[in-house]
């Protein structure tokens, strides 16, 4: 109960309202006492003074016999007990005794004193009416001469009566000052304390994270004070916490659209954080990463190595190591510790650089190099062959020399074919080739470039079929791009279909798409080769002898790609022929306005 402050500041307040209430009410009933038997005893002074004056003539010149009538009468009409006594201590009368059965009473200290000093008190127990009796005592003289003593008394009890009828009063009076001094310490701790509660109210909310909290500010004392500062505080909190959560959301969002995987390990080796490349690199669920080991995560042993030796380092540097993730997948890790982090707990940052792609480029670099200069090789040392067969002496011969030089002829104009059709793939590729486009018919286009073939298929000995086109939703093209494509399909499958073989073109509708076919009854093409036919200089070993730059499919695919298409090839194998395919959208309909 006392450990809220509303109570301990109540209960100060009365404890203390009570403490100097019965300071006060002790010394009020003892002052109140005092001045009661104070009073008393001066009535009873009196009281004595006035009935030794009335019995003091009787005591001189009467009988002493009739003072026990006096003193009788005198007791009822005083409401006192009178007695009467001799200088002897002889009783000679008393209003509540017989006095003929009354001891002596010299020895009484109010009569003794009286006698000796003019006036006797005391408070003690009487024998003859067994109670306690407050006693006044005044001697009774005539010219200095006495004659006897006058005392009174009264009961204690009745002395004791009213000095209870006045301690009841103080003590209901102090009841009620304490009843109101609890009220209005209750009151004041409650008005103290309510701001505080409050406070620590909206303290408590602000802490679950209700940040909207603010308090009334009504006044100018300390607590109105502290509302004003936790008003301050929250206004700040709710500031620093929307950019706590800014920051986080753009870190999220640059984590998540990262191209380079990030994975924070812990000091006890498990996964704090990973972002999205760094699962799809590992090839797991992030949330499934989050807590496990990293060595469940990776399942590469030079990846936890690296993880383990950036832990156990200073972090002063970070160690990177190409590490191979299975046959399709190369990544640059790199590992650091975070600095600023626990002793106790430090966290390594592994960063995933995916260099597949780099790798894979830097493989085609250098097949391009090793095919041009293969390419090259051949005619560059036929020309050299000839020019110094020419330089040995065949100028001399007129018609030997007329066959080497046409001869050089044929091998700068494969020279020359290589470089252009070099120069053209590399206007494809980089899309400096501006396509004229335009609706025409499809049928038409590869009809048109198909027959220009013909010639070429008769002299080979190959039957080049064309057939009936589909009915063709109308496209978007330019002819002459795509009378490029179908000539070097046309050809490519006339160089590798025997004579006597069969080369088909057609044209139709797949789908929403026009598809043109080139399919040829000729050597056919492994399944496992079929995914590289398209790339530059590529060549199947069975073609090495023959003649062209390897160019023809490269570009035919990448003309195909411009105009929104795309183009592959199919086979069953090794001498059952082959089949080139390519789709292109139909023209887009707008609707009439």
């Amino acid at each position: 109960m006392f450990t809220r402050i509303r109570w301990r500041i109540a209960a100060s307040y009365v404890a203390l309202v009570a403490l100097v209430l019965l300071g006060l009410g002790i010394y009020l009933v003892s002052f109140l006492r005092a001045q009661q038997l104070s009073a008393l005893e001066d009535q009873l002074q009196r009281q004595a003074r006035l009935v030794a004056q009335a019995v003091g003539p009787r005591l001189a010149t009467e009988d002493r016999s009739s003072l026990d009538p006096v003193a009788k009468e005198l007791g009822r009409e005083l409401g006192v007990r009178v007695t009467f006594i001799a200088p002897d201590g002889t009783v000679l009368g008393d209003s509540d005794h017989d006095p003929a059965t009354m001891e002596n009473h010299a020895t009484r200290p109010e009569v003794a004193q009286a006698l000796r000093t003019g006036s006797g008190q005391s408070q003690r127990h009487s024998a003859t009416l067994d109670r306690d009796l407050l006693y006044v005592a005044v001697p009774i003289d005539r010219e200095g001469t006495p004659l006897g003593v006058a005392r009174v008394a009264v009961p204690v009890s009745d002395v004791q009566a009213a000095l209870d009828r006045v301690t009841v009063a103080v003590a209901t009076a102090f009841i009620i000052a304490a009843l109101l001094a609890i009220a209005l310490a209750t009151a004041v701790a409650r008005v103290t304390t309510d701001p505080i509660q409050a406070v620590t109210l909206a303290a408590r909310r602000l802490a679950s994270g209700e940040l909207d909290q603010v308090i009334s500010v009504a006044g100018r004392d300390e607590v109105s004070l502290l509302a004003s500062v936790f008003n301050e505080m929250a206004a700040t909190l709710r500031s620093q916490i929307a950019a706590m959560n800014d920051q986080r959301e753009r870190l999220a969002a640059v984590l998540g659209h990262m191209a380079d995987g990030l994975v924070i390990v812990g000091g006890d080796g498990t996964v704090r954080l990973i972002n999205p490349a760094a699962a799809t690199l590992l090839q797991v669920a992030p949330e499934q990463a989050v807590g496990r080991a990293i060595t469940s995560v990776t399942r590469h042993p030079e990846l936890t190595a690296l993880v383990s030796a950036a832990l156990a380092g200073d972090g002063a540097a970070a160690e990177a190591r190409l590490v191979e993730l299975g046959q399709q997948r190369a990544v640059q890790a790199v590992a650091s510790r975070i600095p600023g982090g626990d002793e106790a707990d430090p966290q390594v940052l592994l960063v995933l650089h995916d260099v597949t792609e780099l790798r894979r480029t830097e493989t085609v670099r250098r097949e391009f190099v090793a095919n041009v200069s293969h390419e090259l090789r051949t005619p560059v040392a036929s020309l050299k062959a000839l020019v110094e067969t020419l330089e040995d002496g065949a100028l001399a011969d007129p018609e030997a020399a007329r066959e080497f030089i046409g001869r050089m002829h044929v091998e700068v104009d494969g020279l020359a074919q290589l470089v252009e059709e070099l120069l053209e793939l590399s206007r494809i590729e980089s899309g400096r080739v501006a396509l004229r486009l335009r609706p025409a018919d499809l049928a038409s286009v590869v009809q048109t470039a198909t027959e220009r073939l013909r010639p070429l298929a008769e002299r080979q000995g190959v039957k080049l079929v064309l057939q009936p086109p589909d009915t063709l939703p109308p496209v978007s093209v330019d002819p002459e791009r795509i009378q490029q494509v179908v000539a070097n399909l046309v050809h490519n499958a006339v160089k590798f279909t025997p004579p006597g073989g069969t080369i088909s073109v057609g044209v139709q509708q797949r789908g929403r798409d026009a598809a043109v076919v080139v399919a040829d009854s000729g050597i056919g093409i492994p399944p496992e080769l079929l995914d590289r036919l398209f790339e530059r200089f590529y060549k199947a070993d069975k073609a090495r002898a023959s003649g062209g730059t390897g160019l023809g499919l490269a570009i035919a695919k990448h003309l195909v790609q411009a105009h929104g298409g795309r183009i592959w090839a199919e086979s069953a194998g090794e001498g059952r022929g082959a089949t080139f395919i390519f789709t292109l959208p139909p023209l887009p309909t707008t609707a009439n306005a």
